[in-house]
């Protein structure tokens, strides 16, 4: 294919960045959907254990992709209840792959923590590998229920990111009603091992919300749960502690983690005076369903609330949100965390100004109790107590880390004796969207907690706005490097875009320029070096994992320029054109962001030019809407006539009109290790790009091949072992549309 590239993989690749991912060996257990981008950017393989694949006497984890190669293999297990943690130890090997994709020896790992249902383990290979996998005889899968596994270079203690501070921990504190301390369960109430950071980190200006992306909690409480990723952190990344200060578990509990003195490790070169705060739990839509709820309990926001408010008055932070992110909202950050339900509720615990008071750990519980309830459509009926209701007779109900069950088949009911306790309920039926809720069970009580599932739905075709009929395709016209206006390209209408990232919300403040573009450029025509102006070229206008349409507003274009030339200075633009679909995933609050319509842009100077210098340029230039931000300046220009060659479909080339090309595609392509695969050889794919990185990667690949067909979305490359002989169809998608695919062929 035209955009796609074959990569030599050699010692010449030593520094090619291989982000993550899998491997399959059959195809009822080849679906996983793990989450790089769900954490801190670190490759993270999270999966259960019906997500691995029968080989021979073992099952076998996928293949998870190292960058730059990794020295440590580790892992983090959840054991089932009734489980001896003894019974796995001593069963669970690791092996690497070394650059071309060869598998080493698989070796036992070595046990570092092992208590309450949890397991810490690790093993450092000889030399550095750029693939790692992990098995477990199939006799004890059933012993496990989540597994964490990454393969890492571990960092020295302390030196997690920035550079230390040079003094002691004199933190700089302001006078409050009630003090952190009051509000949390200290170190000691979980058992933490003594910290080893010796780094001081002496003000506090921000704070950082993360998810942990783990269950809930192991099947020994939360305080074991948080003493897990203690031991993981410190024996397996090399951290000298936890990496956050703070964690909130969902009964509404707080846990004091890293010792606030210190400097934290949860945010990648934005660590310093960055107060590190995550919520034990999973809360990415689409990819935490495995891990329980994704929802976050409202107990759990109502003591995060507490606890911001409290942070803010001990140290003086603003409860602002430049002052107060998510995890992906730092520059850089290449991640969902804390994940959408988290993200999207930030803002209700900024303003929530409820006095912070003494939250006190729950009681530990005792006994046992019923879970019982019914799996029902709750499109048909509200109930399944009513006499219409659909019972789902081929569902099954697992609750995390114990059982997992198929319902009555006459009856679509469930039941299970538990101890009480908090526990993650899993509902799953064929057809019908997953579903996870959190369930108290009570001592010698019966527990009724039915679930309703919703079918999959089938989204309806979007009415296509009508199309202009005209000699020719219609164009886009842009100043070009002589402002002669003859940079010109082959506009294509939106009724043969077919996919539904291109869908704009209705309405908007003004809905006449709030209006669905009617046509779209096409980026597999263009290439990205084109100068649509003197100064610009037209892959600075679009986010890196773009889609396959886009469009520029040519006199936002020219604005651009204008400013340039009145600055003296060169422009960097952070963010151009978003598709609605990328958008919506980037910032769900901006539903009419006018970067959708092409002539918006978010633009430093990085230092050349301050940013209110910028700021009053565009608004000389006759921005309609101006914003100063602490990394950039957002200008557009929402009340210029819309673009007659996207909306009208009207715009015609002045004679001569060209485009200038290099051999770099504007559309992302992929790099491939190997089309002549070898058996038990890891295949390496990595998705390249151009444009600005916002941090999200919006890809989904999908393999087909002997007795394998998987998808695997939301990460920037992806690695397999091909079992059987045969032929292996690689295909990515990016926004949606299938943009190339491969071919490789197993001997």
């Amino acid at each position: 294919m035209r955009n796609s590239r074959v990569l030599f993989w050699g010692l010449s690749c030593l520094t090619f960045y291989l982000s993550l991912f899998f491997s399959a060996c059959s195809p009822e257990k080849n679906l996983i959907l793990p989450a790089p981008v769900l954490g801190d950017g670190e490759p993270e393989l999270l999966f259960s254990p019906n997500q691995m694949a029968e080989n021979e006497d073992w099952i076998e984890s996928s293949v998870i992709s190292a960058p730059d190669g990794a020295s440590r293999i580790g892992m983090l297990l959840d054991l089932n209840l009734h489980v001896s943690n003894s019974d796995i130890e001593q069963h669970i090997q690791v092996r690497g792959f070394n650059i071309q994709g060869q598998p080493l020896p698989w070796a036992a790992v070595e046990v570092t923590y092992s208590e309450d249902f949890s397991i810490v383990a690790r093993f450092d290979p000889a030399a550095a590998v750029f693939g790692a996998q992990m098995r477990v005889p199939k006799s004890k899968s059933s012993h496990m229920s989540h597994i964490t596994f990454s393969a890492v270079v571990p960092e020295p203690p302390g030196q997690e990111s920035e550079s230390a501070g040079d003094g002691s921990p004199n933190l700089k504190q302001h006078k409050s009603a009630l003090s952190v301390s009051q509000l949390v369960n200290p170190r000691s109430s979980w058992n933490a091992k003594a910290t080893q950071c010796t780094s001081y980190d002496p003000g506090k200006t921000k704070m950082a919300i993360h998810h942990t992306v783990t269950p809930p909690s192991s099947a020994g409480g939360y305080a074991s749960r948080i003493r897990g990723m203690q031991a993981y952190h410190m024996d397996v990344r090399g951290w000298c502690d936890i990496g956050y200060h703070y964690l909130v578990s969902q009964d509404g509990s707080l846990w004091e983690g890293r010792p606030i003195k210190h400097r934290g490790a949860h945010v990648a070169n934005h660590n310093s005076g960055n107060i590190g705060i995550s919520f034990v739990g999973c809360f990415q839509s689409g990819s935490c369903s495995s891990m329980g709820n994704i929802v976050p309990s409202e107990s759990s926001l109502i003591a995060g609330s507490k606890l911001i408010t409290a942070l803010s008055s001990q140290y003086g932070i603003p409860q602002s949100p430049d002052k107060i992110k998510g995890h992906q909202e730092h520059s850089g950050a290449w991640t969902s965390c804390p994940g959408d339900n988290l993200l999207s509720r930030i803002n209700e615990m900024l303003e929530n100004n409820i006095t912070p008071e003494a939250i006190a750990p729950p009681a530990p519980a005792s006994g046992t109790g019923t879970l019982t309830g019914i799996v029902w459509d709750s499109s048909v009926t509200s109930s399944p107590n009513d006499p219409n209701a659909l019972k789902l007779k081929n569902a099954s109900v697992s609750v995390l880390g114990v059982s997992t069950s198929p319902v009555n088949a006459q009856t679509g009911g469930f039941e299970f004796e538990l101890p009480a306790g908090l526990y993650s309920l899993i509902v799953n039926a064929p057809g019908y969207q997953s579903k996870s809720v959190l369930v108290t069970v009570q001592n010698d009580q019966k527990t009724w907690n039915s679930v309703g599932l919703s079918p999959v739905a089938t989204p309806a075709p979007e009415p296509e706005p009508e199309e202009v009929n005209q000699p020719g395709p219609p164009q886009a016209c842009y100043p070009g490097a002589n402002n002669t206006w003859d940079v010109c390209f082959a506009l294509t209408p939106k009724s043969q875009l077919g996919v539904s990232g291109y869908n704009y919300p209705a309405g908007g403040p003004n809905s006449q320029q709030y209006t669905t573009p009617s046509y779209f450029l096409n980026l597999e025509t263009a290439y990205s070096e084109t100068k649509l102006a003197k100064n610009f070229v037209l892959n600075e206008f679009m986010q890196s994992y773009k889609g396959k349409f886009a469009v520029f507003s040519p006199k936002a274009v020219a604005h651009w320029q204008t400013i340039r030339n009145l600055l003296g200075t060169a422009l960097y633009i952070n963010s151009g054109y978003r598709n609605p679909k990328y958008n919506a995933g980037l910032d769900g609050t901006a539903t009419y962001s006018r970067h959708m319509f092409g002539d918006a842009a978010d633009v430093t100077a990085k230092g050349a030019a301050s940013l209110n210098s910028i700021k009053n340029k565009c608004n000389a230039e006759g921005a309609d809407y101006v914003s100063v931000y602490t990394s950039h300046v957002h200008c557009d220009w929402r009340n210029d006539a819309l673009d007659k060659g996207f909306w009208a479909g009207s715009g015609a080339a002045k004679p001569g009109a060209h485009q200038h090309r290099n051999e770099t595609d504007a559309t992302a392509w992929v790099e491939l290790s190997t089309h002549q695969a070898k058996k038990d050889h890891a295949v390496f794919a990595r998705m390249r790009h151009s444009g600005f990185d916002e941090g999200i990667p919006w890809v989904k690949w999908h393999l087909v091949g002997p007795n394998i067909d998987r998808v695997v979305e939301a990460s920037e490359s992806f690695a397999f072992v091909p079992q059987k002989s045969g032929t292996y169809r690689l295909q990515w998608e990016v926004a949606g549309y299938l943009m190339g695919q491969e071919t490789i062929h197993l001997p």
